[in-house]
């Protein structure tokens, strides 16, 4: 964050609030994890459920980007922007239905018990 505060970035004034946004959330939510795991048990933290999302929240992106880095823009068939366009939106179905379930029985009942007003 602090690079970007004296650099800035490429995108201008609202990149630069956008990332320092997101850096400033990212501090909090390691903050705050560590303050709720300190004082329990660290199951709940060790999951595999956990390690298996961190590990697809990376490669999926990587995928993606190295699909489009070697696609480049060359000439392509109507049915071949069609194949591309369906496996992304295929891709981003999947994505969809994974984080939905992921919210509806892991992190969403908890998440629901802790904003009890």
């Amino acid at each position: 964050m602090a690079f970007i505060v004296g650099q800035g970035t490429i995108g201008g004034t609202l990149m630069d609030v956008g990332f320092d946004l997101y850096g400033a959330l990212m501090v909090l939510s390691a903050t705050m994890s560590y303050l709720h795991a300190r004082p329990g048990p660290m199951a709940e933290f060790s999951d595999w459920l956990d390690a298996l999302m961190v590990f697809f929240f990376y490669i999926s992106n990587l995928i993606v980007a190295e699909f489009v880095i070697r696609a480049g823009r060359q000439k392509r068939t109507g049915s071949a922007d069609l194949s591309v366009s369906a496996l992304f939106v295929a891709a981003s179905a999947f994505i969809a239905f994974v984080i939905w379930m992921f919210a509806a029985n892991t992190w969403g009942p908890k998440i629901a018990s802790g904003l009890t007003l």
